[in-house]
């Protein structure tokens, strides 16, 4: 009889109807070779009966169907889900089994029941010796145990890659790189000889079941390599199974057991791994060049035996399984939807880039700051940050003058915690401050501002409530806005006092009237005691706002005070800068 099982032990008989595989009965074909919107229609006819007994089984608390064992209604998730799968199961069976019922209505539960054998096909259980995987079209197999653990000392290095002064070959491979990793990896006796199992297996399997379609990768666990320093190698077999029947005894290979990679797969689809339309994902898996990839072989050529999909490059790409180079050459060759794809793999390149940059930091500027030798107390600067304890419609900002190599920047930076205080460079003028976030940033620090340049920038250095605007322009194309209200302002320069010279009576009266300043003519940080002995600071006294130093002490140099007059500043320019 055409469509019965040939070895009443392929199918359990649980799984069949009338002595049909599920899938083969006609009342199946029939349902499947329905138009679209009758099946729509069959499907909801059929599940609106087996609504009403979910509705009557959580009403009740119990509900029995035939003559099965009847389903309990038990509060709690799992016990919930666990009934609900019972109900749909035996339904389903019994809507299947009614020949009394309309064809297309029986095919459709046969349809459902054969999906959900295929579901549970390949699970590995206590005796996966016996397990088989079959109602498949395709199968990813993985393997992975300790087997497949290699042992550094037995990796070759060239002799042009020793270093002196390692004592390990471990020590050794951990100053190179991934791919110089994978490089050596590639000839080890453990890659080679798994290399030659799987091309067997594949060889083999396909003979068997009249197929030439295979694919396989031998890969490196980059994460146990990078957080552990171990070689823990894997290995990725898809095989096109057309329906057949495959033993899981049959795929081992040295010991190692497989498991169905479902997972993998329907991640990187976007759909169902059992489906026609993501069969050939597994294909692609392996034979992509992902970062990790040690030995790649396939019988079935991307782009030319298949059409690649744009949401497999896109979930490898999103996973960090492939390199951005190979995401872009992969959406080139897919054509579909290439323009937006690679404008998005730029996007996010960048951002990337970012973060790491900004990680970058973060890590440098804490390991400066645990090196950094105290700073001395200036007593300036702590009048400056006191103003901020009152409301104000304006502040006063800071100015460290001083030659370079004096720690003004470095001082700045530190008074705050990391990140909290936004660095500017004004080497060349106007500072870009649209980065700056008034819910991260404290304060912001302008280095190398010129006196010029800060008259540009007076609503923004005096800190008041009024929304700042820069960028300003005959077309406002770069404008923005900024609300920086008691934001600290702090501003470095190497030659504030003589750029002064170069300005108007009224623009020195401004910068002198809104500014606190220091002059820093020696290092902001405390030297090391000479001889034993420990430093005092001089007192510093403050008359008409100006800082000023006892004759008894002025031998003894200052990390910090003011100038007089004797740099030139035209008469009437001299004034205090305080």
């Amino acid at each position: 009889m055409v469509g019965k099982q040939k070895d009443p032990h392929s199918c359990a008989s649980d799984h069949t109807v009338d002595g049909f595989a599920l899938h083969m009965h006609p009342a199946c074909k029939k349902y499947l070779h329905s138009k679209t919107g009758d099946r729509s229609l069959i499907r909801k006819r059929v599940l609106q009966t087996k609504y009403r007994l979910l509705v009557e089984l959580k009403t009740l608390g119990s509900i029995k169907i035939d003559d099965n064992v009847p389903i309990q209604w038990i509060r709690g998730e799992e016990n919930e889900r666990q009934a609900q799968d019972t109900l749909d199961e035996q339904y389903f069976w019994k809507v299947a089994r009614d020949r009394d019922k309309c064809i297309e209505d029986r095919g459709y539960a046969m349809n459902w029941l054969d999906q959900k054998v295929k579901s549970m096909a390949g699970t590995i259980g206590p005796s996966q010796q016996e397990m088989r995987i079959q109602g498949v079209p395709t199968v990813l197999l993985t393997y992975q145990d300790g087997s497949l653990v290699i042992d550094p000392k037995t990796v070759q290095l060239p002799a042009n890659w020793v270093r002196s002064g390692e004592s390990s070959t471990l020590e050794q491979l951990k100053s190179c790189s991934l791919s110089d990793v994978l490089q050596l990896l590639r000839d080890h006796p453990t890659v080679l000889k798994l290399r030659a199992r799987l091309l067997d297996l594949a060889v083999r399997t396909c003979n068997t079941i009249h197929t030439s379609k295979y694919s396989f990768s031998i890969e490196l666990c980059t994460k146990s390599w990078q957080e552990q320093s171990a070689l823990r190698v894997h290995a990725h077999l898809w095989l096109q199974l057309k329906m057949r029947t495959l033993q899981i005894k049959d795929a081992v290979i040295g010991g190692s057991t497989p498991f169905i990679n479902w997972a993998c797969l329907s991640y990187m689809a976007g759909t169902s791994s059992r489906s026609l339309a993501a069969s050939m994902a597994g294909s692609f898996y392996c034979c992509v060049q992902k970062l990790s990839t040690l030995v790649s072989e396939t019988t079935t050529l991307p782009w030319i035996d298949y059409p690649v999909k744009d949401t497999w490059i896109t979930s490898l790409y999103a996973g960090n399984k492939i390199s951005a180079e190979v995401a872009k050459a992969g959406y080139l060759k897919t054509v579909y939807r290439a323009q937006h794809n690679i404008a998005q793999l730029e996007f996010i390149e960048a951002g990337r880039k970012k973060v790491a940059q900004q990680t970058a930091w973060e890590q440098n500027e804490a390991l400066l700051r645990s090196q950094q030798k105290p700073w001395k107390v200036l007593p300036r600067v702590q009048q400056w940050r006191a103003q901020y304890s009152e409301i104000r419609s304006r502040y006063k900002f800071l100015v460290l003058d001083g030659p370079s190599s004096t720690g003004k920047t470095r001082y700045a930076l530190d008074q705050y915690g990391i990140g909290q205080m936004l660095y500017s460079d004004c080497s060349m003028g106007i500072p870009n401050l649209r980065s700056f976030d008034a819910d991260k940033h404290r304060a912001i620090l302008f280095d190398e501002l010129s006196p010029k340049a800060a008259l540009t920038l007076k609503k923004c250095l005096q800190a008041g409530n009024d929304t700042v605007q820069l960028g300003a322009s005959p077309t406002m194309a770069h404008a923005y806005s900024l609300h920086v209200f008691k934001v600290e302002m702090v501003i470095c320069c190497n030659n504030w006092q003589e750029e002064l010279t170069t300005l108007s009576a009224s623009e020195v009266e401004w910068l002198t009237t809104n500014c606190f300043y220091c002059a820093v003519d020696g290092p902001l940080w405390v030297e090391e005691p000479i001889g034993g002995e420990s430093f005092t600071p001089p007192e510093v006294e403050f008359i008409d706002g100006a800082m000023s130093v006892p004759e008894s002490s002025r031998p003894v140099q200052l990390g910090c005070h003011l100038r007089d007059s004797s740099l030139g500043i035209p008469h009437e320019k001299q004034r205090s800068l305080i």
